[in-house]
């Protein structure tokens, strides 16, 4: 029997299709079958790619870039799925849904030895609160309580992954 707590969960879905409730890979910038794009005709994981290295190459920081992409992925995620945006609650009662960025750090994101393939580069991952506890799913594993919540950074995959640019909140509407 599945624990209510964790809710259903498939193996052939990601942190996305965990806290949406879909059984499939949910990526925050473009739909399952690649059809609808973001503000771009072709704003795939490749593209979205590109954007940040031409944003880095403009002088853009790290930060910075983070902040566009997060908004971005923010205005797919509300426009695809029945999402609202809203500012951090502390109320329990409310499921709320965490969602933030991994990228290089800054010193990585300028070395010519960056390595994109050996990395996890510009990952995103998300989070659910379900009365006042925190879940999350890391791509095909079982779904898991946070054993704490740190709004200064998230760790995913055995803490390999450091998630630590902003947070974008969103409620099912």
């Amino acid at each position: 029997m599945v624990s209510i707590k964790i809710k259903r969960w498939q193996a052939n879905q990601n942190c996305g299709g965990y806290v949406l409730d879909r059984c499939e890979w949910v990526a925050p910038f473009a739909d399952n079958t690649f059809v609808n794009r973001l503000t771009m005709d072709s704003y795939t994981g490749a593209a979205r790619e590109d954007l940040i290295w031409d944003l880095w190459d403009q002088g853009y920081s790290r930060e910075e870039i983070m902040q566009v992409i997060i908004d971005k992925d923010a205005d797919f995620l509300v426009r695809e799925y029945p999402l609202r945006e809203v500012d951090y609650t502390g109320d329990p009662a409310v499921e709320l849904i965490a969602y933030r960025l991994c990228f290089p750090s800054e010193d990585e994101m300028g070395s010519t030895d960056l390595d994109l393939d050996s990395l996890d580069s510009f990952d995103y991952h998300f989070r659910i609160r379900r009365n006042g506890i925190w879940y999350e799913k890391c791509g095909k594993a079982e779904p898991r309580e946070c054993d704490d919540w740190r709004p200064e950074r998230w760790g995913a995959r055995d803490d390999r992954l450091t998630y630590d640019g902003p947070i974008k909140y969103f409620v099912r509407i």
